[in-house]
């Protein structure tokens, strides 16, 4: 007999109501009720771990993306579950600067803010599964309206530049700007 069966079997002992609680008619319809009972506080344990962006499962973080994102970051779980934490944890005080490198990461972006006198300047350390264009209309959302923002996207990292045919000294004789150099 189930757990649900067995505490509506207690209870009716108790009562005094049912003379025969071990009747096989009774044992038979408590057996089916605690089935039941069952089945719906197992579903009801998943809408209740579900809830949360912390507990959610793939698919409901799924969902909770899709509330904020036309199209779900491709990025680990991990990193999915801070983006929509951060996302969700924005309130009129979150205008320090370490409060908006948190706000960049509910937009995708994991970098680092450098206070200038003329605005903020962002630089992207990495985009955490989502589109560069799609980054920097989320970051638009977060970033102080009324300071200018010059967001580097640019892939000049030593290990990038490492990793290309070209020494850095080959490069640098070729007299080329970190753009031209970004499009190698």
């Amino acid at each position: 007999m189930t757990g649900p069966a067995e505490r509506m079997r207690r209870a009716l002992r108790r009562t005094g109501l049912y003379t025969d609680p071990d009747d096989r008619i009774l044992a038979a319809e408590l057996a089916a009720y605690g089935a039941a009972l069952e089945a719906f506080f197992a579903e009801a344990e998943n809408v209740r771990k579900n809830l949360f962006v912390q507990t959610a499962d793939a698919e409901t973080l799924s969902r909770f993306e899709r509330l904020f994102r036309a199209v779900p970051s491709l990025s680990g779980e991990a990193d999915r579950r801070a983006m929509l934490l951060e996302k969700g944890s924005v309130t009129p005080d979150s205008n320090t600067k370490a409060a908006l490198e948190r706000q960049l990461l509910g937009a995708g972006i994991r970098g680092e803010i450098v206070e200038q006198k003329d605005g903020i300047y962002v630089n992207v350390l990495e985009v955490l599964g989502i589109s560069e264009e799609a980054a920097l209309r989320e970051a638009e959302q977060v970033l102080p309206a009324h300071l200018p923002a010059m967001v580097d996207l640019g892939k000049n990292f030593w290990d990038t530049v490492d990793e290309r045919d070209r020494t850095f000294d080959e490069m640098d004789a070729a007299d080329l700007t970190w753009d031209e150099i970004d499009k190698i």
